[in-house]
């Protein structure tokens, strides 16, 4: 082992191995990583997974971009695979302030260079019955609405679920019984 170095790196965990990364990458050839245990045996295993770029700082959103493209680039560059398996996602919005929120944050991403798009909420639901069914594997879906919540009932069946019936007095719902409406979903319905 050497008795000079001119960086050491203390910690193998993702952050300490980015920095060596990087060091290495800008021509660094005098540089050393320190680990006690083995690489990223730490906290760094703790929070695998979890990897967006929304976020409401501009700054962190871009260094968020830059790591979903580095592990990519690490990828082709050795033939590995890292294990990452990126999904995408939907976020929702209930009132109008999340509303201008997820525009500001679409128009933000955009400037930075990123794939996020604003759909309605029948193309969400869309989404989600597509990925249940086809990638999870479910054969049926089922929900019910309030007999009195008409937008609901219109929104279930825009996005093609079925009525199957009325459970009368259901619910209770602020000291009253409710009828449930109920619908489903079924694989061939969507194939």
């Amino acid at each position: 082992m050497r008795n000079h170095v001119r960086v050491v790196v203390i910690g193998g965990g993702v952050v300490g191995a980015s920095v060596l990364y990087h060091l290495t990458k800008a021509g660094w050839k005098d540089v050393l990583l320190i680990e006690r245990a083995e690489l990223t045996s730490g906290s760094t295993w703790h929070a695998a997974g979890g990897m967006h770029t929304v976020n409401g700082d501009p700054n962190v959103a871009k260094l968020q971009q830059y790591t979903i493209n580095l592990y990519q680039e690490l990828e082709q560059i050795s033939g590995q695979s890292c294990g990452m398996h990126i999904t995408g996602g939907i976020l929702l919005a209930g009132t109008r302030e999340r509303m201008d929120w997820l525009r500001m944050t679409q128009a933000r991403g955009r400037y930075l260079g990123m794939e996020l798009e604003l759909i309605s909420t029948d193309e969400a639901a869309r989404l989600f019955q597509r990925y249940l069914i086809f990638e999870l594997g479910f054969h049926r879906l089922e929900l019910a609405c309030y007999g009195f919540n008409e937008r609901a009932i219109r929104h279930s069946e825009r996005v093609g679920y079925v009525c199957e019936g009325v459970k009368r007095r259901a619910y209770l719902r602020h000291g009253e019984w409710q009828d449930a409406v109920q619908y489903a979903l079924l694989r061939e319905d969507l194939e």
